[in-house]
């Protein structure tokens, strides 16, 4: 198994993969349907997209902001 965002394949010690599903499609359920699973990802990565919502701006942008601050280190 491996992260389907960033290849890991160690989702760390003591947690487990997520699956991964478009909360457009259960937003309320809390769990998925089954019918809108995408992969699976590590904690880390599956927090990231909680965080920014699922919206490919928000990280696009993050990744920006990020890029930009590169060379201060």
């Amino acid at each position: 198994k491996a992260c389907a965002a960033c290849q890991t394949t160690d989702p760390g010690e003591g947690k487990d993969w997520h699956l991964d599903h478009d909360h457009a499609c259960c937003p309320s359920a809390g769990k998925s349907c089954g019918k809108c699973i995408r992969n699976i990802l590590c904690p880390a990565c599956n927090v990231i997209l909680g965080y920014a919502k699922d919206d490919p701006d928000t990280l696009l942008k993050l990744a920006d902001y990020l890029i930009s601050h590169q060379k201060q280190r």
